[in-house]
């Protein structure tokens, strides 16, 4: 597992930071994500996802802390996902689905 403090610099000021700040840089990273697929980054968007239901704006919204816990274990779903696909041969690699 990798240590969020070698992950990003911002990661251990992110509860200094304001919650909307957070959120736009996780979309930020998921939008990079979308382009540029790795572990690594699937990792840090869990990290600052996690810091966002942590965030002490939060305090009192129970139905949004929920929603990015929920959100948080997807996308460590997908980083232990992405990695097993990157250390698949391309021969064992899942096809992807077919266009809709």
């Amino acid at each position: 597992m990798f240590d969020s403090t070698d992950l990003h610099p911002l990661l251990a000021d992110a509860e200094r930071l304001d919650a909307g700040d957070l959120e736009r840089h996780v979309g930020n990273m998921i939008r990079q994500y979308a382009r540029h697929r790795s572990d690594r980054s699937a990792h840090l968007i869990v990290h600052y996802i996690e810091a966002l239901y942590r965030h002490p704006d939060l305090d009192g919204d129970d139905a949004r802390r929920c929603a990015y816990r929920r959100l948080a274990r997807h996308w460590g779903w997908l980083a232990r996902h992405q990695r097993t696909e990157d250390l698949m041969p391309a021969a064992e690699a899942p096809m992807p689905a077919p266009a809709s």
